[in-house]
């Protein structure tokens, strides 16, 4: 028995929505590590050249 395309929809929709969350929790937590190892490298740059 074939499953209702309108199932398959949504299961997929589903799947789409749980991928782009995905997707954008790795950009943001990047993004985080990115911003704080610039920050770390700028705070601390001025305490290694004394």
């Amino acid at each position: 028995m074939l499953a209702d395309p309108a199932d398959l929809f949504v299961e997929l929709s589903c799947s789409l929505q749980v991928l782009r969350l995905a997707r954008n929790l790795v950009a943001q937590t990047y993004h985080s590590l990115t911003n704080i190892a610039t920050q770390l490298y700028f705070n601390l740059q001025p305490l290694a050249g004394e």
